[in-house]
Order: C-alpha cells, then structure tokens, then sequence
C-alpha cells in the first residue's frame, strides 16, 4: 500500500472500522473545467448505498462521474491519466522545439495534423504564443505529481522510463523559475536547450 493509491485504501480501512461512510473521489481537469463544474470525477465507496447519497455533490462538481470497485482504484487511475498528460505535454513541448529548429513552422505540428486532440488544442498554441503565466496547471503542481507518478510505479515494481525523464524535466523547469507558470511552460526549457 503505497502512495496515494495506498493512503485511500487505508482511510477506507479506517472508515470501515468507525462505522463511516468513505468515498475516495479525486478529480481530473484544470483550473477552467473546475469553475464551469466539467470536472471528471473518479470514485469508490466501499458502501453501494453511499452513491445516490453523493451524486448530487458529484454532479455539482463534474461532468462525468466513473465509480470504480474499491478504494485506492480512483487515485490510481488518476496517476495513470496524469502520467499520460505529462508525457504529453512534454512531447508536445519538443515537437514544436524540434519543428521550429528545423525550419518547420511549429503551428503545423498541432494544425490539422494527426496530433488534433482537445489536449494539444489546449496546450499547442499557448506555447507558441508564450502564453504560459497564468496557469492551468500549475508546472509546481505538474512536477509533484510526476514524483507521485514514479514513486508509485517504483513502489509496484515499475520503471516507467517516460514519466522518469518527464518528472526530471519539470524538476528542472521548477528550479528554474517556472513553477508558478503553467506546466506548458516545460516549452520554455526545450526551446533554451535548443539554443
């Protein structure tokens, strides 16, 4: 039991001994998805009848509500959609770096390509046009993240070689100055190294 995944089967253990209802219901989006109440919610109650007793508060919150089988299942399947965003935004990062140091222009990587997710859509452009102070997702908050990514992957045995370089990158981004920035603002890093 280890990491976030860990801590909420234990507050589930714990709740079960008090004779308490537990539900263990992390979030997915960023700062715009929470103030128009389009969150993703993740969630497991150990108790079935908890669910109609929480879903208007779910629903208050969020778009989507996924209920998972038992505790701890939430906030795993957060680390993995966060390790995904991560690797994402740090491939977009040195996609455009790599485009624009070729002589391509970058708009092409993210305009009409194959790469046209909602993500991209959302990230692509901000990097290019450097608008990355004002933060989505902070990078600070990026860069926690990907050591609880790793940390558990390691804990389960796992070498997860992506979120390593990743977590290392917004470390370094973080030192930087940019972790108040937001965590497109990895872009920063890859165009300074290709100077």
């Amino acid at each position: 039991m280890h990491g976030l995944p860990g801590r909420g089967r234990r507050l589930a253990e714990q709740a079960a001994r008090l004779d308490v209802a537990y539900v263990e219901a992390p979030l997915l989006g960023t700062k715009e998805p929470a103030v128009a109440g389009t969150l993703n919610v993740l969630t497991a109650s150990p108790r079935q009848e908890v669910r109609e007793e929480v879903r208007p508060v779910l629903e208050a919150v969020g778009t989507r509500t996924v209920w998972l089988d038992e505790a701890g299942q939430p906030s795993s399947l957060k680390l993995a959609y966060n390790a995904w965003v991560l690797a994402t935004v740090e491939g977009i990062a040195e996609s455009l770096t790599l485009a624009d140091a070729l002589g391509v222009d970058p708009h092409l990587v993210i305009d009409g390509s194959g790469l046209n997710s909602p993500y991209v859509q959302s990230k692509g452009p901000k990097m290019l046009d450097d608008d990355l102070d004002t933060p989505s997702f902070p990078l600070e908050a990026a860069a926690k993240d990907a050591g609880l990514i790793t940390d558990t992957a390691r804990a389960a045995g796992l070498h997860l070689g992506i979120a390593e370089v990743v977590r290392e990158s917004l470390r370094r981004a973080a030192d930087d100055g940019l972790g108040r920035a937001d965590v497109a603002a990895t872009y920063r890093m890859s165009r300074q190294a290709a100077s």
